[in-house]
């Protein structure tokens, strides 16, 4: 109902009631679908502006609009707003599906067709109506239907914009544009639609292509999102960002490979340990396998040129030890570090010719491989024997120094000189050992002779003196065979 204020006559109203307010409330019954109380404010309007423009075409509108009504009510369930005419600002509120037509019900209709028969209705009511009355109302239905389709769907397009649904703007902008095809706000509409829908595409794809390593493709998508001047679509400039830095990533970690490839040791170990530090949540688990296995194999090429130094055996050791720090547990790592250590005492024992303890290390390194360092291991092993050999020569103890003699001969990767040195005397002490046995000579019997006189006497050959045993000197506890 309307109020009091409302119910004014037309004639009464007061010229200095301001136009602004009138239009505003008379749209608003408008929207309301109250088309009387629209055409008293729109009428109230006139007589204050009456050069306002587009007031006579809305009085027209709200007058057929209440003529309709009286013909077919408003079913249930058809509320909602309708929006103004072209002429005016057009209204950024929803517009209620077909208000009057078949589409009310949620039908689909196709307008072209619609209008077509419509406008054939038109020439023949026209033709029997001379005075063009029934004619011009229809026109004018058939207009406010056209412009309420053409603002019901740009609203659904907007509304579909504005959550994200491109697609669904796209075909209902093209629809109105149909309906409508010199409104450039609806092609300017079209287009934004079309180019979200086109960078909502592109997104996807992007992403995916990241996800599965194709980062310059990925690159150009997101290149082609920032071009369209929306950096904020997708988050498109910090994925960007992101990708370069990524990029940046797998460009080290590919040189840090190749390196690997090349058996280029520090350098491959000094990228990795900076990209460990740079990104952490990059690549870890490929980062420390490669980085255990670099560390290993430098230990290991320091001790294949360290020789006698001890120095560079040292360094060995804390390439192991680094290795060990990123997998405590590597079975590889822990026996290189134990072989190395192995090896750096030997090498102080043969530097203070501790012969023993120089002979119970290498053995035991021999023992568990008997190729290490291309075979010095052997070598010097070797040569500690014969050594040791010695000390238990000039010591009488034979059996300890036939021992290590026997040791030399069976050693792999003996120098050949040391070897026959060793064998000449490993088959000398075998002779002090066990000497030759002498077979013993039978001396005749001497035969008696007569004598004249009463007494003989018998001459005995003498008997030879048996020889003075050699002094032994204390035997030394015998070792195994590599002295443990």
């Amino acid at each position: 109902m309307r109020g009091d204020s409302d119910a004014r006559p037309l004639g009464a109203v007061h010229l200095a009631e301001d136009a602004d307010a009138l239009y505003a409330q008379g749209m608003a019954h408008y929207r309301r679908r109250e088309w009387e109380e629209a055409r008293d404010y729109f009428g109230r309007l006139r007589l204050v502006a009456p050069d306002q423009r587009g007031v006579d075409a809305l009085l027209n509108e709200v007058e057929i609009f209440i003529q309709l009504q009286a013909m077919e009510p408003a079913q249930p369930g058809t509320g909602g707003e309708t929006l103004e005419p072209q002429d005016v600002q057009p209204s950024p509120s929803p517009v209620p599906e077909r208000p009057v037509t078949d589409w009310i019900k949620g039908r689909r209709v196709h307008w072209p067709a619609v209008i077509l028969v419509v406008a054939a209705l038109v020439v023949i009511l026209v033709v029997r109506d001379p005075t063009g009355a029934i004619g011009s109302i229809i026109n004018r239905v058939i207009h406010t239907e056209g412009l309420a389709r053409v603002e019901w769907l740009l609203n659904q397009g907007r509304a579909a914009m504005n959550v994200g649904d491109y697609e669904q703007a796209v075909e209902s902008f093209e629809e109105a544009l149909a309906l409508a095809p010199d409104r450039e706000d609806i092609g300017m509409l079209h287009e934004k639609a079309e180019l979200y829908s086109w960078l909502d595409v592109l997104c996807i794809e992007a992403e995916s292509d990241a996800a599965a390593g194709r980062l310059n493709a990925a690159s150009d998508k997101l290149d082609e999102i920032l071009e369209a001047g929306d950096p904020t679509r997708c988050g498109a400039k910090g994925k960007k960002d992101d990708l370069e830095r990524r990029k940046g990533l797998e460009d080290r970690y590919s040189e840090a490979r190749s390196s690997f490839a090349r058996g280029e040791w520090a350098a491959a170990i000094s990228i990795l340990a900076q990209l460990q530090v740079d990104a952490p949540a990059f690549r870890s688990a490929e980062l420390e396998e490669m980085l255990f296995q670099a560390h290993i194999e430098s230990g290991r090429e320091l001790m294949a040129g360290a020789g006698d130094s001890l120095e560079v055996v040292g360094q060995a050791i804390q390439s192991f030890e680094r290795a060990l720090v990123i997998f405590p547990e590597g079975e590889v790592a822990l026996e290189e570090r134990e072989l190395a250590d192995l090896y750096r005492q030997s090498l102080l024992f043969l530097n203070q010719q501790s012969w023993l303890e120089a002979v119970r290390v290498l053995g035991t390194i021999y023992e568990r491989r008997s190729g290490y360092l291309g075979g010095k291991v052997g070598s010097l092993l070797c040569g500690a024997c014969l050594q040791l050999g010695d000390i238990y020569y000039a010591a009488r103890a034979w059996e300890s120094a036939h021992e290590q003699y026997g040791n030399v001969r069976t050693v792999e990767g003996c120098d050949s000189e040391v070897k026959a040195e060793a064998a000449l005397r490993e088959a000398e002490v075998y002779r002090i050992l066990y000497p030759p046995t002498s077979t013993p000579t039978r001396t005749p019997k001497p035969t008696a002779t007569p004598v004249a006189t009463a007494t003989a006497t018998a001459t005995l050959s003498p008997v030879q003196p048996t020889a003075e045993p050699a002094p032994q000197t204390p035997k030394p506890p015998t070792p195994t065979q590599w002295i443990r």
